[in-house]
């Protein structure tokens, strides 16, 4: 195993659309840039552009299982204060963080993903083609780039760099890492792929000993299948997680016949429904009075159940009062990502991310950080959301009851399109 240089390697996956890079400056220059992708979309008459590619059943399931478990591990930091993560952009990051990683810290990174590296390259090649969305009802689309730093170019098997970003579909940039121009590159490359949701280039503060950063985008914006009715839009009161209350705006409608479920062990319970998207489908799911969304997280089974749709299963009248919200959070994932069953890629001593480097490098290089920030927004129209992860490396049957989702109180909720959970979060307070 050769040994690698503390290397912040700095993964975004944020959800987005467009993948145009920013224009050169003096601290960075775009190097190789992918083929354009097609798009796809919805026409107004509801015929389709672009074909959707097939997934295989082994990699939707171990997607979903990803995802699923970086829900749960990843939220449940902030008892009091709102929270939201991208599983799918934790995703696509730590598939790429593999591409970078040889022996034990490859395998590893491998079994939490849950998928061989040819599946994950060969499937996620059509998931981004998939996610490749834009019409006038929404977007959605993932991005990537590989960062390459000037100062340690002598380490760095261009060649291996180059092959790599063609596998994953990524861009390639040069950037000198010592240069203040360069977090405000990175910075603006993210607000261009974000839709201007993120990219605060305090954010962005790097290192001179940077080897290499990888980013990965993904931005999604989107409308309620059937919009809500602004003239119904009133103010409410909303029970926040510390006992306080806030008068806010709450949307509202009732379905005569639409799908909710149940779900109650003796321990914890919930009641769940869903709100179809043009393009995607947002899940809410309220926990019984006095059980928490932390409660059914802190149950594996619980959670898993409600989100595999393992529920008692419901037809019937649907009462909605969701309050407006507006707002972003910034995790920490190394602990997540520790509790997911990676532990070389952070340990100096063991970690092993060769796959870029000359064969005569001996630069040692680890894991130093895992950060996600993301911003929600969810009114009449729709649901705008966006995240960036960072990885330093340093027909309707008949009704048959009644469901009242009144979110008044804390609750979860989490958005999935193409297979993937694109989102997942916690509303604390208003």
């Amino acid at each position: 195993m050769k040994r690698l240089r503390l290397l912040p390697l700095l993964l975004t996956a944020a959800m987005l659309f467009g993948c145009a890079a920013g224009p050169e400056t003096d601290g960075a220059a775009r190097i190789a840039a992918p083929k354009a992708a097609a798009v796809r979309g919805m026409k107004k008459d509801g015929s389709s552009v672009g074909e959707r590619e097939k997934l295989s059943e082994g990699y939707r399931d171990a997607l979903k299982a990803f995802c699923t478990r970086a829900a749960r591990e990843g939220l449940g930091r902030e008892e009091t204060e709102n929270e939201i993560i991208s599983p799918v952009s934790l995703f696509f990051a730590t598939a790429a963080l593999a591409g970078t990683a040889e022996g034990k810290t490859r395998d590893e990174l491998l079994q939490v993903l849950g998928m061989e590296e040819a599946m994950i390259e060969a499937e996620t090649e059509k998931l981004l083609h998939n996610m490749n969305i834009d019409d006038s009802m929404g977007r959605l689309q993932a991005a990537g780039s590989l960062w390459l730093a000037d100062a340690f170019a002598a380490a760095i098997d261009a060649e291996a760099a180059k092959a790599f970003a063609d596998r994953y579909g990524m861009e390639l940039w040069r950037v000198d890492f010592a240069a203040a121009s360069a977090a405000k590159q990175l910075a603006a490359w993210v607000r261009e792929h974000t839709n201007g949701n993120l990219g605060d280039a305090e954010a962005f503060q790097t290192d001179p000993q940077t080897a290499l950063m990888l980013l990965n985008t993904v931005y999604y914006k989107d409308e309620w299948l059937d919009r809500f009715n602004a003239d119904k839009t009133e103010a409410d009161t909303f029970h926040n997680a510390d006992g306080s209350e806030t008068e806010c705006d709450f949307l509202n409608a009732t379905y005569g016949i639409h799908g909710f479920s149940r779900y109650e062990n003796g321990r914890v319970g919930a009641t769940v429904s869903s709100l179809q998207l043009k393009h995607g489908v947002m899940t809410f799911i309220l926990p019984d009075e006095g059980c928490t969304p932390y409660d059914l997280l802190a149950d594996e089974a619980a959670f898993a159940a409600i989100v595999s749709g393992d529920c008692e299963g419901g037809v019937g009248e649907v009462v909605w009062q969701i309050p407006k919200f507006d707002y972003a959070a910034d995790t920490d994932l190394a602990a997540a990502l520790r509790a997911m069953g990676v532990t070389a890629a952070f340990d100096p001593q063991q970690a092993d991310f060769s796959a870029l480097l000359n064969a005569e490098s001996e630069m040692p290089l680890w894991v130093s950080g895992v950060r996600q920030q993301a911003r929600i927004s969810v009114n009449e129209d729709g649901v705008e959301a966006a995240a960036y992860t960072r990885i330093d490396y340093a027909g309707s049957p008949m009704p048959t009851g009644r469901a009242d989702m009144i979110l008044d109180r804390p609750f979860l909720y989490y958005i999935s399109a193409e297979g993937g959970m694109l989102f997942a979060g916690i509303v604390n307070r208003m």
